[in-house]
């Protein structure tokens, strides 16, 4: 992860990005909203979005299926 020492969840290949290029990680808004196509999809199948998390750290290209401790 960056900045850290742990292990992200790409590494367990739980996560991805999508489209990185065009919906890059920390700005403000991103390129895909809660009604945008692919979050509700992902959503549905139980993912988590990095468009979800707190001010600071959306990552809004993100989306995982699992969450290791």
């Amino acid at each position: 992860m960056r900045g850290g020492t742990a292990l992200s969840m790409h590494s367990y290949g739980c996560a991805f990005d999508w489209d990185a290029a065009e919906n890059p990680f920390h700005v403000s808004k991103g390129l895909y909203t809660d009604d945008s196509l692919i979050v509700k999809a992902f959503k549905s199948e139980g993912a988590e979005w990095g468009g979800d998390w707190h001010e600071g750290s959306k990552d809004f290209m993100h989306f995982q299926f699992a969450r290791v401790k």
